[in-house]
This record gives structure tokens, C-alpha cells and sequence, in this order.
């Protein structure tokens, strides 16, 4: 398993230590999630057991999959996703301030 960059670890280690119970179970259907977060922030994930697309504001970000025991693990140069049971944490690079984030809605996507 390869390191956090240092931007991610940060953030994601507080975004994680707010709340989260770990779960090792993951998806392979399509799915789009949408994620509400504190200060009515919002965004989607699409997903696919692989990869996960988030789209927030002007911006989205591809992110593979990971091997992890906490939940689903998605990372890349650009940002980092974990998503277990409800609860979401996600930190694009420079901007850890996504805060109690949740699963407000699931569905099935056409995606990729």
C-alpha cells in the first residue's frame, strides 16, 4: 500500500477521526452517490468498484480504487474519497475543508 501524499494525509486524518466506522465491504454495480456535507456543500460520486468519478462545483476528479480496510479508498494526485457505510470523507489537493459529509441519495448510474 503506497503512502498519502502529506495534503491528503492531513485531511483525511481529521475528516476520518470526526466519525467513522470502519467497513471492509465494497461495490461492484454502477452507482451514483450524492454527498451532503456541512455548510450545504455538495457533490457526486460515480462509481464503479474501480474507480470513482467526484464531481463538485466546476471541477470532478477520476480516482482509482485502493486496497484498504476502511471502507472504499479512492486516490489520485488530484484528491482523496473514502466512503464507508455513510459516511464520506473527501480532500481534493489544497482544500481540506469538506466537514460532515453523508450519502444523502443512491441510485444507479450509467457510468462509466
Amino acid at each position: 500500500m503506497s503512502a498519502l501524499p502529506s495534503f491528503l494525509a492531513t485531511g483525511l486524518a481529521t475528516t476520518i477521526l470526526a466519525g467513522s466506522s470502519a467497513s471492509a465491504a465494497g461495490t461492484d454495480a454502477r452507482e451514483r452517490k450524492q454527498v451532503t456535507c456541512a455548510d450545504t456543500r455538495s457533490f457526486t460520486i460515480l462509481s464503479d468498484g474501480k474507480r470513482a468519478q467526484v464531481i463538485w462545483a466546476d471541477r470532478h476528479a477520476t480516482l482509482p480504487r485502493k486496497p484498504s480496510s476502511l471502507g472504499e479508498r479512492y486516490e489520485s494526485a488530484r484528491a482523496a474519497l473514502i466512503i464507508d457505510g455513510a459516511f464520506v470523507a473527501f480532500v481534493p489537493k489544497g482544500n481540506s475543508s469538506w466537514e460532515d459529509c453523508y450519502v444523502s441519495d443512491v441510485r444507479p448510474a450509467r457510468y462509466p
